[in-house]
C-alpha cells in the first residue's frame, strides 16, 4: 500500500465521523447562515419578476426576521394573485441604507414597504456601501452557501445553540432574504435578551438628542429614491412587546415620527403592528423580533391586509 494510499484511508477515517455528524445535524433541523454582504448586496441589485406584482420590504433586522417572502407569496397565491417579494431588512441598519444599495432598482418596485423604526434614520457609513475587492466578494459568497451546505464550521455558535446559552436554537438566512430564527425554550436566555433590547431602546429614549433634520433629510432622501416611479409607499411599524415597546412609544412621541412621514406622504398607507388587532396577536419571543413560525403567521395577515385596502389596488398590477 502506497503512501498515498494510507493518507487517503486516514483522512477518510477522520472525515467520515465529521461528514455524518454533519448530516446528522441537518436533518435534524438545525441551520446556520448569515445574512452577508453577498445576499444583502445580490437582493439590492436584482430585477423585479415580470408578471408579477413586486414587493420590497426594507428595514432593520426587525424586518429581517419578520417578513417571510415564501408565505408571503404563497397567501397571494391562493387569493389567484401572482406576487413576488423580497426581504432587504439589515441587522443593525434601517431602511436608509437598503434604499441606497438598491440605487434606481427600487423604482421598478410597484410596492415599498418602510419599517417604520425610532431614532435616527440616516445612518450614511456602512461597509456594505465601500466596493469590495475581488477576493472579498469571493469570500462573502463562498461563506454564505459553504454555512448552509457545512454546518459544523459554527462550532462555537453550535456549542451556544446546544447549551441553550443563546434564545434561538438556529438562525438561518433565505435566498428571499428572509431571516429565520428558531427561538430555544430557555427562560433565562430569554429574560436577558428582553432586557438587552429594553435597555437599548431606554437609552435611546433618555437621549436628549433631536432627529427633526435628519428625518427631514430622510423624507427628501425618499422622494428623491422614488421620483417619477408608480411605486406605493408603505409605512409599517413593526412588532415589538414589553417595555422595548414602551420606550421606543416615548421616542416615536417625542420625536413625531409618524407625524412627520404622514405630512410627507400623504398618499402613503400606514400600518401600526400595536394598534391592528390582527397583527397585534403575532407576538415577539424576546420583545424585538418575531421567529420563524410567527413570522409566517404575521407575513399571512400582512398579506389580507395589504388585499383589503382598497387604496393600495393590489389587484390593478396583475
Amino acid at each position: 500500500m502506497s503512501n498515498i494510499q494510507r493518507f487517503i484511508i486516514k483522512l477518510s477515517l477522520f472525515a467520515f465521523p465529521i461528514l455524518g455528524l454533519n448530516f446528522l445535524l441537518i436533518s435534524l433541523g438545525f441551520r446556520y447562515t448569515e445574512k452577508n454582504s453577498y445576499i444583502i448586496k445580490k437582493l439590492a441589485n436584482q430585477d423585479v419578476e415580470k408578471g408579477a406584482i413586486n414587493f420590497i420590504f426594507l428595514g432593520t433586522s426587525r424586518t429581517d426576521c419578520a417578513i417571510d417572502p415564501q408565505a408571503f407569496e404563497n397567501t397571494f397565491k391562493s387569493m389567484g394573485i401572482n406576487a413576488h417579494a423580497i426581504n432587504l431588512g439589515i441587522d443593525g441598519a434601517n431602511a436608509y441604507l437598503g434604499l441606497r444599495l438598491a440605487g434606481d432598482k427600487i423604482k421598478h418596485y410597484d410596492y415599498a414597504v418602510i419599517e417604520v423604526f425610532p431614532g435616527n434614520p440616516i445612518k450614511k457609513e456602512s461597509p456594505l456601501l465601500k466596493e469590495e475587492s475581488p477576493a472579498a466578494k469571493a469570500n462573502s459568497f463562498l461563506s454564505y452557501y459553504s454555512n448552509k451546505i457545512f454546518v459544523l464550521q459554527k462550532g462555537y455558535s453550535l456549542f451556544m445553540f446546544a447549551n441553550k446559552r443563546i434564545p434561538v436554537f438556529y438562525s438561518y438566512s433565505h435566498t428571499n432574504g428572509f431571516f429565520e430564527l428558531k427561538q430555544n425554550n430557555n427562560p433565562v436566555a430569554i429574560q436577558k435578551e428582553k432586557e438587552k433590547w429594553a435597555g437599548y431602546m431606554e437609552r435611546a429614549a433618555e437621549d436628549t438628542a433631536t432627529f427633526f433634520q435628519a428625518y427631514m433629510e430622510y423624507t427628501d432622501f425618499i422622494r428623491h429614491a422614488f421620483s417619477d416611479a408608480k411605486t406605493r409607499l408603505i409605512f409599517l411599524v413593526m412588532p415589538v412587546d414589553g417595555e422595548s415597546r414602551y420606550y421606543q412609544q416615548k421616542l416615536f412621541d417625542r420625536e413625531n415620527t409618524v407625524t412627520i412621514l404622514k405630512t410627507a406622504f400623504p398618499t402613503a398607507v400606514f400600518i401600526s403592528s400595536q394598534k391592528v388587532p390582527s397583527l397585534s396577536t403575532v407576538k415577539t419571543f424576546e420583545d424585538s423580533h418575531l421567529d420563524g413560525q410567527n413570522a409566517s403567521v404575521y407575513s399571512k395577515i400582512l398579506v389580507n391586509l395589504f388585499a383589503s385596502d382598497s387604496t393600495l389596488d393590489i389587484r390593478r398590477s396583475e
